[in-house]
């Protein structure tokens, strides 16, 4: 394809006709423009992919920095500027449905919050599996919740989050202690772990974990210390860091392949990255067919 075509093809792409678009209308859809490729292409992940047992729900950013209402910005992110994606992955990275953000709150069950709504509505088409999150999304409530639907949740929590355990917050362990809280009336699993110095603030770095899956447990990691002795790690904690990285191997994947270009248009990089979500996906179920016929 010569140059011109491609920047020809590239200036006027578009999926939606913008007649049918009142934008005077205050309650309109934001994502008007990318709507029609976008539930293409979300159908089209979850009916062709078999996610297994394992799924993660986690954000990614989409640089940008022009004028958009539903903007973000997030100061920790290395692209502190742009669009907001929540997505569901498997642990291996295949992306099976994902939400943009458009500063309105999901609608959904009235006794969730902004944030456990996102999690009830990824996780709809997919039951009976284990599910990883981070602290953004994770309470006491949504697990339990969750819990009465044969769905089981592992993930990062927050202390200020409501039914916290308290005395589980407040007390104070040593590197590489462990303590546990089991709430036997809702089959929950309560770990706070310390481990060394967290380099951005020079404090002990203490997690805090959710899980309806685990019990109580600790076990070697695999690795060594600077004395060569194991470094041993609570089972729930092993079995997040093995198992939650699914969206972060798709964010590191995209970043690699540069193709999304400089645009005023939200809509145009939005849409690059979508279709980038398909090139993926058939690659790798490519390499997992190709796998599976050797095996044969």
């Amino acid at each position: 394809m010569k140059q011109d075509r491609f920047r020809g093809i590239l200036r006027f792409l578009h999926f939606n006709d913008n007649s049918q678009n009142d934008m005077n209308d205050p309650n309109r859809d934001r994502l008007f423009n990318v709507r029609h490729l976008m539930n293409f292409v979300k159908q089209r992940c979850a009916s062709v992919n078999e996610p297994g047992c394992d799924i993660s729900i986690d954000e990614s950013f989409l640089l940008f920095k022009g004028r958009l209402l539903f903007k973000q910005y997030i100061r920790t992110k290395w692209s502190r500027f742009g669009v907001k994606f929540y997505e569901i992955c498997t642990s291996s990275g295949i992306m099976l449905d994902f939400l943009i953000y458009c500063g309105k709150q999901i609608e959904g069950n009235a006794d969730l919050s902004a944030t456990e709504r996102i999690v009830d509505t990824l996780i709809q088409p997919f039951l009976v599996l284990s599910k990883f999150i981070d602290n953004y999304y994770t309470s006491p409530f949504l697990v339990d919740y969750l819990l009465k639907r044969d769905i089981y949740t592992i993930g990062t929590v927050q202390t200020k989050q409501k039914n916290f355990p308290e005395e589980l917050a407040e007390h104070r362990i040593e590197k590489g202690k462990a303590l546990f809280y089991a709430d036997k009336s809702r089959n929950i699993l309560t770990c706070k772990f310390r481990w060394k110095k967290d380099k951005a603030n020079g404090k002990p770095m203490i997690i805090h974990m959710l899980s309806s899956k685990h019990t109580y447990g600790i076990e070697s990691s695999g690795k060594k210390d600077r004395d060569n002795s194991d470094i041993i790690k609570s089972t729930v904690i092993l079995n997040y860091n093995q198992k939650m990285g699914g969206v972060d191997v798709t964010d590191q994947q995209l970043h690699g392949i540069q193709t999304t270009r400089k645009s005023y248009k939200w809509s145009t990089k939005v849409t690059i990255r979508i279709i980038m979500f398909c090139t993926l996906n058939c690659t790798k179920w490519m390499l997992i067919h190709q796998r599976l016929m050797r095996n044969n």
